[in-house]
């Protein structure tokens, strides 16, 4: 039997009992359209569009995703089913601020909740004392936070030669991008998994 396997059971069965939504997307990306562009050696503007609106975003997501990171200010509500006993380490750091704890009660009424700490540092939050009520049976524990670098300089060159790699290919092959919803050759997801691994966030 492998040694990790009932971590890896606990750990899938943890992330059943959670989800992150992002309510809010950065308004700046870290590889620009005219970078993009340049990279893809594209001197018409036919199809910014595509390039700005739709692969620099999916660039950005698959990178953020891959590192559990946010690349510049944006906003997340991370929420839980089961009672969050002790510490809790938020997804996709670096923290910048708090803007709601609430708990939602078996009617469906929201409840805020006051009392708590943050340290920004490790993207943690404490919650002094939930609500005694008995709560609603999914998502009744809830955060909103914002995260992210506040410049967006701050991200590294090799995300964003990651980006640019993922942003290269999907232009290319886009047909075949539809048609596999979305797979990456194996050379490609290689070559950007190696630039972002060494900076992964194995936190949350």
């Amino acid at each position: 039997m492998c040694p990790h396997k009932n971590y890896y059971k606990q750990h899938e069965k943890e992330e059943q009992n959670t989800d992150l939504t992002v309510i809010e997307s950065p308004e700046i990306e870290p590889v620009s359209l005219e970078e993009a562009k340049e990279h893809l050696r594209v001197h018409h503007d036919m199809e910014d569009d595509l390039i700005e609106n739709n692969l620099i975003p999916a660039a950005r997501e698959y990178c953020e995703g891959f590192q559990n990171l946010s690349y510049y200010t944006q906003k997340l509500i991370y929420t839980l089913d089961v009672d969050p006993d002790g510490i809790i380490e938020l997804p996709r750091p670096p923290l910048q601020e708090i803007e709601a704890v609430e708990f939602k009660n078996k009617d469906g009424d929201i409840i805020k909740v006051q009392d708590y700490f943050v340290d920004e540092n490790s993207s943690r939050i404490l919650v002094d004392d939930w609500p005694k009520e008995e709560k609603y049976p999914m998502g009744a524990y809830r955060i909103t936070y914002l995260a992210g670098y506040d410049e967006i300089d701050k991200v590294s060159k090799k995300v964003k030669q990651a980006m640019k790699l993922l942003i290269g290919h999907w232009y290319i092959h886009r047909e075949q991008v539809v048609a596999d919803a979305g797979a990456i050759p194996y050379e490609v997801q290689k070559a950007v998994d190696s630039l972002l691994w060494q900076d992964r966030n194995y936190k949350a």
